[in-house]
C-alpha cells in the first residue's frame, strides 16, 4: 500500500510539473530550433559530401573565394577564423591562385542562416571564381551532428540540395578532400592551430580589449547581451561574466560631452 501512494504522489507531482513549469527549450531557444529543423530530414540516409563538393587542385592562374566559419566559442578561444583563411592563403598562393575576396562567417554550420556564405557564393558565382573552403563541414554540418559522437552523422543529400540552391547552385569546393573523415580533420585543424603561436600576454590583452569593448557597447551604446554577443562573436557566458565584473569593478565607460 505504501509504495502505491508513493508512486500515486510522484505521478500526481510530475503532472504538476509538466503542466505549470515551463520547458526549458522554448520557442526562442537554439537547440528547439534545431530540433524543430530536424523534422524535415527524418528518415533521409547521409551521403559523401564528394557527391557535392569538389577536392580542390590548385592551378596556376585560376581564381578564388575563401569561405571560412567558425562558431563562436571556436573564434573566442581559439582565433579559428585567422587560422583557417591563413591555411587557405598559403595553399593558394603556392598553387599560383589568385584570391578575389575572402569571406568569414561565425555561427553553427547546421544553420540555415549563413549570410556571408550566399554572399561568398554569389561573388564567387559573378566572377566565376572557385568558392574554396578547408573542409566540407566548414560548408554544412548535419542537423544530428554531435562532436562527441565516436562516428559523427554527415548530411543527408537533402540537406546539401537546400544549401546549393540557397548559394545559386555554384560548385563548393575543399582544399582537404570532402570525405576525410571528421576525427582526423580535427586532428589537422588542432596541428595547424598549434603552429600559431601567441607571444606572452597576448591572449590576456586580447581579453582584456574585448572585455573594454562590451562594456562601452553595454553602459556607452546601451546595447542587450544579445545585440552585443552578434556583433562581437563572444559568447554569452563571457559576455555576461565580463559585465558582471564590470558592475562589481565600477569600471562604466561614459560618452563624453
Amino acid at each position: 500500500m505504501e509504495n502505491k501512494k508513493h508512486q500515486e504522489k510522484r505521478n500526481a507531482s510530475s503532472k504538476v510539473n509538466s503542466s505549470n513549469q515551463p520547458r526549458r527549450f522554448d520557442s526562442h531557444n537554439r537547440s528547439s530550433r534545431r530540433l524543430r529543423a530536424r523534422r524535415g530530414f527524418l528518415g533521409e540516409m547521409p551521403v559523401k559530401a564528394s557527391n557535392f563538393v569538389r577536392h580542390y587542385k590548385p592551378k596556376r592562374g585560376d581564381q578564388a573565394v575563401t569561405y571560412a566559419r567558425a562558431s563562436a566559442r571556436e573564434q573566442f578561444y581559439r582565433k579559428s577564423l585567422d587560422n583557417q583563411l591563413k591555411f587557405l592563403r598559403l595553399k593558394l598562393r603556392r598553387g599560383g591562385v589568385h584570391i578575389l575576396k575572402e569571406f568569414r562567417e561565425i555561427g553553427s554550420g547546421w544553420s540555415d542562416d549563413l549570410a556571408r556564405l550566399v554572399a561568398a557564393a554569389r561573388y564567387a558565382k559573378k566572377h566565376n571564381a572557385a568558392l574554396v573552403a578547408e573542409s566540407a563541414d566548414r560548408f554544412l554540418r548535419s542537423l544530428h551532428f554531435k562532436h562527441t559522437a565516436t562516428n559523427p552523422i554527415l548530411p543527408c543529400a537533402e540537406e546539401w540540395s537546400v544549401l546549393r540552391e540557397k548559394c545559386g547552385g555554384v560548385e563548393f569546393c575543399t582544399l582537404l578532400s570532402p570525405d576525410m573523415p571528421w576525427k582526423k580533420v580535427r586532428s589537422l585543424q588542432t596541428k595547424r592551430g598549434s603552429r600559431v603561436r601567441c607571444r606572452p600576454g597576448e591572449k590576456k590583452e586580447r581579453r582584456e580589449e574585448l572585455m573594454a569593448q562590451v562594456s562601452r557597447m553595454k553602459f556607452e551604446d546601451g546595447l542587450s547581451c544579445g545585440q552585443i554577443i552578434r556583433k562581437m562573436g563572444v559568447p554569452r557566458s563571457t559576455v555576461r561574466d565580463w559585465i558582471r565584473k564590470t558592475k562589481k569593478g565600477g569600471a562604466v565607460f561614459f560618452t563624453a560631452l
